[in-house]
């Protein structure tokens, strides 16, 4: 049987924070669901709330876009995933912060987009401190981490692996070749940030790049054994893959 193939990638987005971070509607509900069985249901007392609208069908600053189905892929697979610190998974930073309690999708004058909304423990050193954090704006940013099958260019359609095209890559006619992210399989973590590369979600929405070599690396891996030139690449990618 031939193996699957699977693309990890990581993208960011802004948080959205309500009056004091308190459940409102069904969200004690929602919540309800994710705590194990036999324990009691939280009172809104015990949890903190907010949401980040955490991607969108935009052509971000990787020039990759998500199709809209792969959004709705997203809202389904992103409920009951864990918030975590840092995509770096060792230590304390290993154990998660918060939850995904809710998704769904949001149409914007600019384009779709997922809107998750998650909760942490109130009343507790660390909880308080995170919610004092989030208020003031101090952590602003979570980023998310997904698997999908599906990572074609805009040009002819192809798998990057199987094609002479990269993403970013300005072609003569003047198109951008735009890498479009579909079939999502799994929703691995959302983690706190300092910055992001969605575009109208991070922090600096105009920055043309600033995300982590790690990121790119997965992203290009196939794109780059087709385009050995390495003064035909893009600034973001000279910027990381230095001959």
């Amino acid at each position: 049987m031939e193996k699957q193939k699977l693309i990890r990638r990581i993208g960011s987005a802004r948080l959205e924070v309500r009056a004091n971070m308190e459940p409102v509607d069904g969200d004690l509900a929602l919540i309800a669901k994710q705590i194990p069985e036999g324990w009691p249901a939280p009172a809104a007392s015990d949890v903190y709330v907010c949401s980040a609208m955490v991607c969108n069908d935009i052509v971000d600053h990787y020039s990759t876009r998500f199709t809209p189905e792969a959004l709705a892929e997203i809202v389904n697979l992103i409920i009951g995933v864990n918030i975590m610190r840092n995509h770096v998974e060792y230590g304390e930073s290993a154990l998660p912060i918060a939850r995904v309690f809710a998704a769904d999708l949001v149409k914007q004058a600019d384009g779709l987009y997922v809107r998750m909304r998650f909760y942490w423990e109130r009343g507790t050193a660390f909880g308080d401190e995170m919610a004092r954090k989030v208020a003031l704006g101090i952590w602003r940013e979570v980023s998310l981490s997904w698997w999908m099958r599906s990572f074609t260019n805009s040009i002819d359609g192809k798998p990057f692996d199987e094609s002479p095209y990269y993403a970013g890559q300005e072609l003569p006619d003047g198109q951008t070749v735009v890498g479009i992210m579909a079939d999502i399989v799994e929703v691995n973590e959302v983690s706190v940030v300092p910055r992001g590369g969605q575009k109208n979600t991070s922090m600096n929405p105009s920055r043309a790049g600033g995300f982590s070599g790690a990121d790119v690396m997965e992203m290009v891996a196939a794109s780059r054994a087709r385009a050995h030139e390495h003064d035909k690449q893009p600034p973001w990618f000279r910027k990381f893959f230095k001959s």
